[in-house]
């Protein structure tokens, strides 16, 4: 006995429904033309102001949309949309198969329309008029605002754009703050330099922002690991991984985590993989910032901006909430050699590709070291050492950079201008040296 309702004892019933909805979607195969030319003119002066809040600069022209590109697209898909609909019925009802066998159409389209709308948003065009419809409407600072950059590759450069050398700032937002890019391109002659930096860039995101570094055709990447990058982590950070996601660098990550930990993670790493095969799943953060977080709460009255709120990297002017922070993150877990692990796998892959690497060692304000065990400082220190001396990279310790004291640093982990000044002009010497450096290694 079946367990659900059927309607295989009463075929008039589903001959009825079926008739009555193709009359509906032949009203719309009708309709749907006529109202897709009256909206072609609409579009085309309201598309802008959807996409990016943009007011059109020009009064209502009815004449306009009909030259539009876009809006032509967008009323050409309104007017098919019916004509979909009404084929797909008398797919069904003339077809004798479809009728006699159980096939879920419903699912059929779609699945075909999520593999459409991933097709769409591979293209670059596509691309561009997604990040831009998000990221004004994503909260700045966030972390899925971030992204939006490296998705539309909007990255500070300075110097010779041309130039063949191309040095890589690499890491977390440490990175972006200790090092001056104009400053470094300056000391650097004929060399090009950008950042490539996020907030909250941590160990795991290296080996899965390979291909992405990859595409940058640096000469020279410029990392900065500490003991505040290494000891932390209790599970793969699915939420920093996703919107990045690739099936290379998902298995790279796969293959620095030990068994027992892939039994545990192994949800998200089914995420990232369906995330390296579906970009719509990839960007669902961006999705929900958007739909959820800007439309959904859009009467909601937004608190008054502030300095700090319009900073796009976020950063903790509180002392005591980033020693608090410290004190509750900054452990040993069970992460700390897959950290290891998936830095290692980065820089093996530069190494092999002819990419100097050099890596600073972190520091943080001397007023949170006494919130973690001093060894987990000794340790990540030594632990670099033996890896760049075994990979071959350029490994700078806190003896070979400037002792950054209270007063470098703006908040617990970001440097002022006064220690950005005084690292940038530390990291150009051993730059400037690097050729001679690797020819005597």
């Amino acid at each position: 006995m079946p367990l659900l309702p059927s309607e295989e004892g009463r075929p008039e019933i589903r001959d009825a429904w079926l008739d009555y909805e193709r009359r509906a979607a032949l009203g719309a195969c009708i309709i749907g033309p006529l109202l897709a030319v009256a909206l072609i003119p609409a579009i085309a002066n309201g598309l802008l102001y959807v996409l990016f809040l943009t007011p059109p600069a020009h009064s209502f022209d009815w004449s306009r949309g009909f030259t539009y590109r876009p809006a032509l697209a967008l009323a050409g898909g309104i007017a098919l949309a019916p004509w979909i609909w009404f084929a797909a019925l008398e797919l069904e009802r003339n077809c004798s198969f479809i009728r006699t066998a159980t096939i879920p159409l419903a699912a059929i389209f779609g699945l075909c329309g999520v593999a459409t709308f991933c097709a769409v948003l591979q293209s670059p065009a596509a691309a561009w008029y997604f990040v831009e419809w998000t990221k004004i409407r994503t909260p700045n600072p966030s972390f899925a605002r971030n992204t939006l950059f490296w998705e539309q590759r909007a990255f500070e450069r300075e110097g010779d754009s041309q130039a063949r050398e191309r040095v890589g700032l690499v890491g977390s937002s440490q990175v972006y703050s200790g090092i001056d890019a104009r400053q470094l391109a300056a000391d650097l002659p004929h060399s090009a330099v950008e950042k490539n930096c996020l907030a909250g860039f941590g160990p795991m995101q290296y080996p899965v922002l390979i291909n992405r570094i990859d595409e940058r055709e640096f000469n020279q990447v410029v990392c900065m690991i500490s003991e505040f990058d290494m000891f932390r982590e209790d599970d793969v950070p699915l939420n920093r991984l996703r919107w990045a996601a690739n099936l290379a660098g998902v298995r790279r990550l796969w293959s620095t985590l030990p068994i027992e930990e892939r039994r545990k993670n192994r949800a998200a790493l089914a995420d990232l993989e369906f995330a390296s095969l579906c970009p719509g799943w990839r960007l669902r953060d961006a999705f929900q910032r958007t739909l959820f977080g800007y439309w959904w709460d859009i009467s909601r009255v937004a608190p008054p901006a502030d300095d700090r709120t319009r900073s796009i990297l976020a950063i903790s002017g509180d002392l005591e909430a980033a020693r608090e922070s410290v004190r509750r993150n900054v452990r040993r877990t069970a992460f700390v050699d897959v950290n290891f692990a998936c830095f290692r796998s980065f820089a093996e892959h530069l190494v092999k590709n002819r990419v100097a690497l050099v890596v600073l060692e972190g520091q943080l304000n001397p007023a949170l070291r006494g919130e973690y065990p001093p060894e987990f400082r000794t340790e990540t220190r030594h632990r670099m050492e033996e890896m760049a001396n075994s990979v071959g990279y350029v490994y700078l310790s806190q003896a070979s950079l400037p002792t950054l004291d209270r007063d470098d640093f703006a908040d617990g982990y970001h440097l002022n201008d006064q220690g950005r000044h005084r690292l940038t002009a530390a990291v150009s010497r051993q730059l400037r040296d690097l050729p001679h450096r690797i020819a005597d290694e």
